[in-house]
C-alpha cells in the first residue's frame, strides 16, 4: 500500500512518430486550457512569481533569437502548479519528454520565420496577464489558442 501523498508519475511510452506528437497536442488541448483557467482563479503570489520567472527566461531567449524549450516547459508546468490541482501537475510531469520533443521542433519552426519567436512570446505574456488578472475565461481561451497555434505551425502546410 502506498503512503498518502506519494505519487508515482504516470507513464507514457516513448514517442515514436509524428502521430504520437499529434496525440500529445490533442491531450494537452484538453488539460492545459483548464489548468490555465484554474490558475487564474486560484493562483498565489508565489505561483505568479514562478510563472513570471519562466517568462523572463523566454524573453531573454527571444531577445537572442533563440528558443528555450526548458523555460517554455517551466512556464506551462508552473501554470499547472498554480492551478492547485495535483492531477494537472502529475500529467504535465509525465508528458515532459513528449512535450519537450514538440517544443524543440516548434522552436526550430519559429526560428525559420522573421517574427515567430516574438509572436509566441507575446502569446505567453497574454496568458500570464489573464492569469494575473484572475480572468479564467481569457486564460482558458488564450492557452487554447496558443496550443492550437503551436500544433498548427508544426503540422499544417505552409504557403
Amino acid at each position: 500500500m502506498r503512503e498518502q501523498g506519494v505519487r508515482e508519475p504516470l507513464g507514457f511510452g516513448q514517442m515514436e512518430n509524428l502521430s504520437d506528437l499529434q496525440h500529445c497536442y490533442d491531450f494537452r488541448l484538453t488539460i492545459e486550457p483548464e489548468a490555465a483557467a484554474m490558475a487564474a482563479a486560484r493562483h498565489s503570489p508565489e505561483a505568479l512569481t514562478k510563472i513570471r520567472t519562466a517568462l523572463t527566461l523566454l524573453r531573454d531567449a527571444t531577445n537572442r533569437q533563440a528558443h528555450r524549450a526548458d523555460a517554455d516547459f517551466m512556464f506551462h508546468l508552473s501554470i499547472a502548479q498554480a492551478s492547485l490541482n495535483p492531477y494537472f501537475v502529475t500529467a504535465m510531469q509525465a508528458l515532459e519528454e513528449h512535450i519537450a520533443v514538440g517544443m524543440r521542433l516548434h522552436g526550430l519552426s519559429l526560428r525559420s520565420t522573421t517574427d515567430g519567436l516574438t509572436r509566441v512570446f507575446a502569446e505567453h505574456t497574454e496568458i500570464l496577464d489573464a492569469i494575473s488578472s484572475a480572468d479564467a475565461e481569457a486564460a482558458r481561451q488564450l492557452m487554447r489558442k496558443h496550443l492550437l497555434g503551436s500544433r498548427d505551425r508544426l503540422f499544417l502546410p505552409r504557403d
